[in-house]
């Protein structure tokens, strides 16, 4: 029953944050709500329960919670999370297109699954640094993780 509460509230969550991105259309610069949308959707998915590593899906109620403080500072200062998120692209799109390749020769290493987790770390501190990480993250850790998959 510890697993049906969990996704309960994960999904109960997920809507009322698909609610809230939809309403910010007004409000926020584009990349910042494509940027909300996909991360959402990177989240909780059909099949996220097995699909998602272990790692994310054990603090998966922590990114939602990021993510829902981060629609709630988004309203009050925008250009804050556009700059943010201009930050961010860079990485996710080198994930992006690793784990694509990955993906389609049905490879997805571990190490690709760890700086994803390390993603996930970073938009907590971008975005939400109240939660706090689980591990150190910035910049250079991110470039160093990143060099190590090399």
């Amino acid at each position: 029953t510890r697993l049906i509460d969990r996704l309960e509230t994960i999904l109960e969550r997920q809507q009322w944050l698909q609610r809230e991105i939809d309403g910010l259309g007004p409000v926020a610069d584009p990349a910042s709500l494509a940027d909300l949308r996909a991360h959402l959707d990177s989240l909780v998915f059909p099949g996220f329960i097995t699909a998602l590593p272990t790692p994310v899906f054990d603090d998966l109620e922590r990114y939602l919670k990021a993510l829902t403080q981060r629609v709630e500072k988004l309203r009050a200062d925008p250009v804050r999370d556009r700059d943010r998120v201009a930050r961010l692209r860079p990485w996710l799109e080198r994930y992006r297109h690793r784990a694509g390749l990955q993906a389609a020769r049905g490879d997805l290493t571990e190490g690709l699954q760890d700086f994803r987790v390390l993603l996930e770390e970073y938009r907590v501190s971008l975005f939400a640094q109240g939660l706090g990480t689980r591990m150190p993250v910035s910049d250079r850790r991110l470039e160093a993780r990143w060099q190590a998959l090399r």
